[in-house]
């Protein structure tokens, strides 16, 4: 069970792009005219990450973690 990785890493890696995206927009927007949508930016930012980014990156290496265990049953499978 992955509690913050994802099954893909392609997934976790766009969901990172996405999540930081919005950070940084978010961040930027602070102060000027536009400031609301900042309020807007950062939830949809903290669901990307699954959290704040150190547990986007946590979770980078948990489904790193996953893919390896992966690999490493189906090598130890097709060598019975």
């Amino acid at each position: 069970m992955l509690m913050f990785g994802n099954r893909s890493l392609s997934i976790h890696i766009l969901r990172g792009i996405g999540g930081l995206s919005l950070v940084a927009m978010s961040v930027h927007l602070i102060g000027k005219p536009h400031g609301w949508l900042a309020i807007l930016f950062m939830p949809a930012a903290l669901y990307l990450l699954k959290g704040c980014p150190v547990c986007w990156t946590i979770g980078l290496f948990e489904t790193l973690a996953h893919r390896v265990r992966e690999w490493s049953e189906k090598k130890a499978f097709v060598g019975q």
